[in-house]
């Protein structure tokens, strides 16, 4: 009998989509061609809009702020260069299959710890932030709706990926000192 796909995977599966959704409708846009964003017939100009609402809805400070060389646009560079690749990786490469293979549960320790550690900064930046940066309600639905949660689940994903490894690695250990 094939084994089971844990349960927890589809809501792995769910985070990371979630995630690369928010990296490329809302993160990533200022990145792209202005031929590709401007015109209004354009072809990502529905990412615009997207991004523009978000930010408008939610109240997001981070997306506004004219501070040069403000934390959040780094993190957003670590997104781009580190979480982004990873992401498509594990959703490429079998976060969708029964079992996972070593390297999808390497990557996944990896995306999990680079982005549980990257929000939890969002969170305490955010947590700190007063009511002449952000309003009482859109700090406290950021927080805990938007930014909180990516924060919780990927350290518990990377946890979970590296309790997977563990195995793996001693028995390539035991069979190496052989």
């Amino acid at each position: 009998m094939a084994p089971t796909k844990p349960y927890r995977d589809y809501l792995y599966v769910f985070m990371v989509v979630m995630h690369l959704t928010a990296m490329i409708g809302v993160d990533f846009v200022p990145f792209y061609p202005a031929s590709l964003v401007e015109p209004p017939s354009s072809p990502f100009r529905l990412l615009v809009a997207y991004r523009n609402w978000y930010i408008r809805t939610m109240s997001d400070p981070y997306y506004g702020m004219d501070a040069p060389g403000h934390f959040f646009d780094f993190l957003v560079y670590i997104e781009l260069v580190v979480q982004f690749p990873l992401a498509l990786y594990m959703i490429s490469g079998g976060l969708w299959e029964t079992t996972l293979s070593g390297t999808v549960e390497l990557a996944g320790a990896l995306y999990g710890i680079v982005t549980g550690l990257c929000t939890a900064l969002v969170c305490h930046d955010m947590w700190h932030l007063g009511p002449d940066t952000i309003d009482a309600s859109a700090k406290q639905t950021l927080l805990y709706g938007a930014y909180l949660p990516f924060a919780i689940f990927p350290t518990l994903m990377s946890l979970d990926m590296c309790l997977r490894l563990m195995p793996r690695l001693r028995t390539a250990h035991k069979s190496k000192m052989q």
